[in-house]
């Protein structure tokens, strides 16, 4: 059945607006979610988890679960040893706003569920549809190849050197590739247009020493190519050919640390680049206008296309993502808080059934005068408002606390109700009639007449017991009856 039906739990995941930069709501944003955003219940493996694998996790922007979103399962795995469990989960979202809250809803616990396929319009591409390629670089880069899959469905690179699953480490996000500085790199078959005005790079990286080297080449012919100037940490970005670049002061990159850098063109700004490291927009030494250049040479990773031994990159890269749209500072600083403290950017709501476990009835003049209302497990069902009808209704409660029926006009005079293992039941007001009813009632403690009301033994002529002499009749599990 499709979604919601057939899933058994929820639960909302909030959003910090604090924490999501800038002066405008962001649109499409892929959200990163970690496990620092759902209840252990999810991933523990035991009666309530989530498939391990993920293949039942699914995500709406509302509670109901009309409005479904894409999403890309990239790793989850469930175990009841909370080291052993792993996310990560990225999901379109429509709109993340700046200046209140954004609540999604994550759904999950059914049996045989598989993730929707990749170009399913809620599935894995439809969250990079923006985007020209994305690599996550968590891949076994020792398989046959393709190795590295880009999750925009658009094309996948292959490895190059002798790069074996030891190289797959621990990234920034979940698991990244370590290159050697030898001989190890990804290759990539012309990933970009012939044409465009803009373009957006980002990517983490995590250098082990600081060299002269290249993380990023298009076409050797310096289209377009970002690494470090130095052993200083100078960050550079070429384009358009060796005379005209863009390069920072000293000290932006450092060895060590993981850093996320963001490059972004777009010719509306005069064919300037702008620049940010963990979020920071870095004023350039020297920043000339460049004229950004295109062909249909390959995009490697880790080194120069000419494959020069100066240019091979040594240490950790990770979620690299090239599109053809340009951003706003909110929205790289916004990323960089999601993907750097994912524990500060959202918190995890209550998990609750996915039927849901509250039914509230309040208007005055609201009817369900066919509906059925099923409650399991609930400790109170209130009824009020003093003309609100339910006679056609049935109400099953079961282990339930108390049933409150409240007002002098609230008729019940076609239902049925059920109360099992109740501790009261209290009928309330002179003019409730309960004349059609059925309700049982056995083994009561005492039973003693309201003396405001006469009692039809009264008419009847018969003697009542004296409020001393109390006369037994039998509500069950009930301990006391009062009319």
């Amino acid at each position: 059945m499709a979604f919601p039906t057939g899933w058994g739990r929820k639960q909302p995941i909030i959003i910090d607006y604090t924490k999501v930069n800038g002066t405008a709501n962001l649109t499409n944003y892929p959200f990163l979610v970690t496990l620092d955003y759902l209840n252990s219940e999810i991933v523990d493996g035991g009666a309530n988890s989530a498939l391990n694998g993920g293949g039942d996790i699914r995500f709406s922007s509302d509670a109901a679960g009309t409005n479904q979103l894409p999403c890309e399962v990239v790793s989850f795995v469930t175990s009841a040893t909370p080291a052993s469990r792993i996310c990560e989960i990225h999901v379109k979202v429509p709109s993340v706003s700046y200046m209140a809250n954004t609540t999604i809803y994550v759904w999950y616990k059914k049996a045989g569920e598989v993730q929707p396929l990749a170009t399913d319009p809620y599935g894995r591409n439809a969250v990079w549809s923006a985007q020209k390629v994305v690599y996550h670089l968590n891949d076994d880069p020792s398989v046959t190849a393709p190795q590295i899959i880009d999750s925009s469905g658009n094309v996948d690179g292959t490895t190059t050197g002798s790069m074996v699953l030891g190289d797959l480490q621990t990234g920034q996000i979940n698991q990244a590739l370590h290159l050697d500085g030898i001989d190890d790199g990804v290759n990539i078959p012309n990933p970009l247009p012939v044409s465009y005005t803009t373009r957006r790079i980002s990517f983490w990286i995590k250098p082990d020493v600081l060299k002269r080297t290249v993380f990023l080449d298009k076409n050797g012919t310096q289209e377009l190519r970002i690494g470090l100037w130095d052993a200083t940490g100078s960050l550079r970005v070429y384009s358009g050919g060796s005379s005209t670049r863009w390069i920072s002061s000293s000290g932006v990159i450092s060895a060590g640390i993981w850093q996320k850098i963001d490059v972004d063109y777009d010719s509306a700004r005069g064919g300037y680049f702008k620049v940010l490291v963990n979020g920071v927009l870095i004023t350039p030494a020297s920043n000339n206008a460049l004229a950004m250049v295109s062909s249909t040479g390959e995009l490697a990773i880790g080194y120069e296309t000419a494959s020069y031994s100066w240019s091979y990159y040594t240490g950790l890269i990770d979620n690299l993502v090239v599109d053809m749209n340009s951003y706003t500072d909110g929205w790289y600083i916004t990323e960089y808080n999601n993907q750097s403290a994912p524990a500060t950017f959202a918190t995890a709501g209550t998990s609750v059934a996915a039927s849901g476990s509250v039914l509230a009835i309040s208007p005055i003049n609201h009817t369900v005068t066919s509906d059925g209302s099923a409650l399991s497990q609930l400790h109170g069902i209130t009824i009020h408002k003093s003309s609100h009808n339910l006679t056609n209704d049935n109400i099953s409660l079961n282990l339930g606390l108390s049933l409150n029926i409240l007002t002098a006009l609230h008729l019940l005079a076609s239902d049925i109700l059920t109360p099992i293992q109740l501790h009261a039941l209290l009928t309330m007001n002179a003019a409730h009639g309960l004349s059609n009813d059925n309700i049982g009632l056995y083994d009561p403690l005492s039973y003693s007449p309201h003396p405001a009301r006469r009692h039809q033994a009264q008419k009847a002529r018969r003697v009542l017991s004296s409020a001393t002499r109390t006369r037994k009749i039998q509500p069950s599990n009930n301990r006391t009856l009062r009319i």
